[in-house]
């Protein structure tokens, strides 16, 4: 009796001390999933939110960008109609890597002026596919004339001053016919595009527009801001959660924009655009 009493107690110790374990090793697994999940979502959360703030301060940089240029342009229109005018221009970019170009069309001319930053992997620009001069970080492009008598001319422009022509030719470009140009002129607001290739470097951006009008309400032309998804892309990289966290950019209508790979895949942030 002795010996069984032992064994029964030893034995009901085996199973209490079994079962103890059991619960033990399932409420540290639920507990630490359930906590894992909760610090993964206020992670989520936290870099939804620097997402967005700092989005949102890229757009509204942006938008007082193109401000900035249509009051120069609504109220200088005969400085801003020239070579100087763009330099003008051009300094409201050459500090942000992530524009491309900023530029105007008039309404009654169709004539056309344009400051563009050159991305730094550009080699050649321009029709003629000129090489890119060294220590030349813009071009100004100026599009003048009539009907079929339209023509172009680009100038390299060293950000000290000094601009140098590296081509003139014939154009059909009017900037009238733009989706950009004929979206903002029927908008009271600034009109952003979708998102599409640059026709020039094949990156993918988006343009903001604002119209200009005289006193009377005339539509004088039309203000724009080319800004490529460098920035976007940059912010997107740097809030991924951990090593294997991706992040995803959808517009109002659910449609996805933009997604990254993992930290560690290393691929970069892709957009997707309505041409691609």
């Amino acid at each position: 009796m002795k010996i069984r009493l032992h064994i029964g107690v030893a034995t009901v110790f085996t199973l209490l001390t079994s079962v103890v374990l059991s619960i033990l090793v399932a409420f540290l697994y639920f507990g630490n999933k359930e906590l894992a999940i909760l610090t993964a979502n206020e992670d989520m959360v936290a870099a939804r939110s620097r997402s967005v703030a700092d989005m949102l301060s890229v757009i509204q940089g942006a938008g007082n960008l193109v401000s900035s240029a249509s009051a120069f342009v609504g109220n200088f229109p005969e400085q801003a109609s020239s070579v100087a005018g763009l330099k003008v221009l051009q300094s409201l970019i050459e500090d942000g890597d992530h524009y491309y170009g900023v530029y105007f069309g008039d309404e009654r001319s169709g004539d056309f002026f344009q400051a563009i930053n050159l991305p730094d992997n550009l080699n050649t620009f321009g029709p003629n596919d000129a090489p890119v001069p060294e220590e030349t970080g813009h071009v100004l492009r100026v599009i003048s004339g009539i009907a079929d008598n339209r023509r172009e001319a680009f100038y390299w422009s060293d950000g000290q001053g000094k601009s140098t022509a590296f081509y003139a030719g014939s154009t059909e470009y009017d900037p009238r016919t733009r989706p950009w140009y004929s979206g903002a002129s029927e908008s009271d607001d600034i009109y952003t595009t979708q998102l599409y290739r640059f026709e020039s470097t094949g990156e993918l951006g988006v343009t903001f527009a604002q119209r200009i009008t005289d006193k009377t309400g005339r539509l004088v032309g039309v203000v724009a801001l080319d800004m490529t998804m460098a920035a976007l892309s940059s912010i997107l990289d740097n809030n991924r959660i951990g090593e294997f966290g991706l992040a995803f950019m959808l517009d109002l209508n659910g449609r996805l924009l933009s997604y990254t790979g993992t930290r560690s895949e290393g691929e970069p942030t892709r957009f997707i655009s309505s041409n691609t």
